[in-house]
């Protein structure tokens, strides 16, 4: 996909894909220690929940991707990839002209790299390289010698990029309209009130369930739905009062902390994923 701005067809609507569980897709029959693949979605595209009988590591060019494992939801910027085992169910999402890729592993020769889903930084060097291994023509001595250099560039992300949505009822209706409207001001205070229940009650119910309080929580939230709109263009200070921040540097210090790059770093970052 070249640099220009792609003109999206607001009208077109959403596509499902369901991929059939524990069956292999036609990256995974390839025998090769990693093959790669990657796509640019003409259209918004949620994944039902699947799994794959190989390691995948999956992350965006441009975009977003969105993915749910079990009660854990994580946003992926542009460069960061999560490490999906072989066996794990999981969903999900991404707008329309995100160009994603997709990398698969023989459990057989990367066993002993990570047992648990875990963000991995996608370096330019990696992208490339995982790029290389999907094209055609590598000799064995190539392609020995690219996976090699690949499995050592595959570090973990100092962000875990996730939040875990809580699965206790009072808490649910908290997440849900948070989700709905990520600018929604009210407090733990007044969400305790509207429940009939204690604050503290429901700070630590919030701490048990997440393993965050309730403000680290949204702040995190808020960033997932602010990389999306960043993504489609939309300037910083648009997107800080959308997510609920009063000032665009509020927003800048919030989306910092829960990333590791400011929203215009992000932006950039977005619009040079050409590959």
């Amino acid at each position: 996909m070249d640099g220009r701005t792609r003109r999206r067809d607001a009208g077109a609507p959403a596509e499902t894909r369901s991929p059939a569980a524990g069956a292999p897709g036609a990256a995974e029959v390839v025998p090769f220690t990693i093959s790669s693949e990657a796509e640019t979605l003409r259209r918004v595209t949620r994944w039902t929940t699947h799994e794959h009988s190989v390691h995948e590591l999956i992350w965006s060019a441009r975009g977003v991707l969105s993915i749910t494992i079990g009660r854990r939801l994580w946003a992926l910027p542009s460069r960061v990839g999560l490490w999906i085992p072989a066996g794990v169910p999981h969903a999900g999402s991404a707008a329309d002209g995100t160009r994603y890729h997709a990398s698969f592993f023989a459990p057989s020769a990367s066993a002993d790299l990570f047992g648990e889903p875990v963000c991995l930084d996608v370096a330019p060097l990696l992208h490339e390289l995982l790029i290389h291994l999907g094209g055609p023509g590598l000799t064995p001595d190539a392609r020995s010698r690219a996976e090699a250099v690949a499995f050592d560039l595959l570090r973990p992300a100092r962000r875990r990029h996730h939040v875990v949505l809580p699965d206790d009822p009072r808490l649910r209706a908290i997440a849900e309209a948070v989700a709905a409207d990520p600018a929604d001001g009210r407090a733990l205070g007044d969400w305790a009130a509207e429940l009939e229940v204690s604050t503290r009650t429901l700070a630590r119910a919030f701490a048990d369930t997440t393993g965050m309080g309730f403000t680290a929580w949204r702040a995190v939230l808020r960033v997932h739905a602010a990389l999306a709109l960043l993504s489609e263009g939309t300037s910083v200070a648009e997107v800080a009062q959308a997510v609920g921040y009063t000032s665009p540097s509020a927003f800048t210090a919030a989306f910092r902390r829960v990333t590791g790059r400011t929203p215009s770093a992000h932006q950039g970052a977005t619009v040079s994923g050409t590959r």
